[in-house]
């Protein structure tokens, strides 16, 4: 059999749910009240994820104030950390992932156009700091540091050309976290809600 025609056959399966959905007004907890609003509002994360975060409401708490820190808020501009977490959604096959557009980043102009394009290995985006963080999140998610750490040099010199160390900092806190979640959302089958 072909390698394309393995992953075709592995994309088709989808796991059953592995972690139940949470009725969140069960728990009557204010706080994930607001975190699955603040969800349905603003599309990323879903409000699936935070429902089956929530079979343990410390965890759907923390993930909640982690992402709204590093992804929602900080320093760098929302649309190209939008743009990292699409790419390693598409690299990785996480369809819970891929198919969820940030209202924020939409709103700022992010196109469809960019979004279909920048999980490919030719992706040339014209502004080096979204060109740079978008590279950074591809050799992530395909996990090239475990195969040839070296190819890191030249992405590191790329972010440091146009970003800070705290920007950088930044990026990397956010995309392990788009990574480890995309491999937790299919992992239990999120994708199927």
């Amino acid at each position: 059999m072909s390698v394309e025609i393995a992953e075709e056959a592995t994309a088709m399966i989808k796991p059953a749910r592995r972690m139940p959905l949470v009725d969140i007004a069960t728990l009557k907890d204010p706080e994930l009240d607001v975190i699955i609003e603040k969800a349905r509002r603003l599309s990323t994360p879903k409000p699936a994820w935070y429902q089956t975060l929530a079979s343990n409401p410390p965890v759907a708490k923390a993930f909640a104030h982690y992402w709204d820190t590093a992804f929602r808020g900080g320093r760098v501009e929302h649309e190209i950390k939008e743009l990292m977490r699409i790419c390693v959604a598409q690299v990785l096959g996480c369809s819970f992932c891929s198919t969820q557009r940030s209202t924020q980043a939409t709103a700022e102009g992010l196109s469809e156009e960019a979004i279909e394009a920048c999980a490919l290995p030719d992706f040339n985006h014209p502004d080096p700091r979204t060109r740079a963080a978008v590279n950074l999140a591809r050799e992530l998610a395909l996990d090239n540091a475990s195969r040839d750490p070296s190819r890191f040099d030249a992405i590191y010199a790329e972010l440091h050309a146009v970003f800070d160390d705290e920007e950088i900092m930044e990026l990397a806190g956010i995309c392990v976290l788009f990574v480890g979640g995309s491999h937790l959302a299919r992992s239990l089958g999120i994708d199927r809600t």
